[in-house]
């Protein structure tokens, strides 16, 4: 039988899924030290701008040619949110918040602004075989 196998391949699709999440942590981790040096704004300019530790995370694209494939898409979003949401002093929108931009995001500013963030995480997973690529992008 070739259930070990199968297993095995999706253990280590999730362990990918969370060495992905890992170093987005830990570049949010240094862009937190980075913006925390640079001193607090102004009060006037406290109202008007956006926190600077605030992420979302917006739906992956499923890449893969078979739709069905698309729970996976979403289980690294998941995966991601439920780990930076463990960052202390991170804002992170919730993925209820992020769904309505499923369908190709045209302007990533004026999402991050509808959505109150400063940091968007935006990426795509194909899955083929027993492979998976996962693209993801801090902006």
């Amino acid at each position: 039988m070739h259930l070990p196998t199968i297993t095995s391949h999706k253990k280590h699709a999730w362990i990918f899924v969370v060495i992905v999440g890992a170093a987005l942590s830990v570049g949010l981790f240094f862009i937190g030290r980075y913006t925390a040096r640079n001193g607090t704004p102004r009060q006037s300019e406290a109202a008007t701008t956006l926190p600077q530790k605030s992420i979302a995370v917006l739906p992956f694209d499923n890449l893969s040619r078979d739709p069905d494939n698309a729970y996976f898409a979403e289980g690294v979003q998941d995966e991601i949110l439920t780990r930076l949401a463990k960052v202390a002093d991170l804002k992170v929108i919730s993925r209820t918040s992020t769904q309505r931009f499923k369908s190709a995001p045209s302007d990533l500013r004026e999402i991050a602004k509808q959505l109150g963030v400063m940091h968007i995480v935006e990426g795509s997973v194909q899955k083929a075989n027993d492979q998976v690529r996962v693209n993801v992008q801090l902006i």
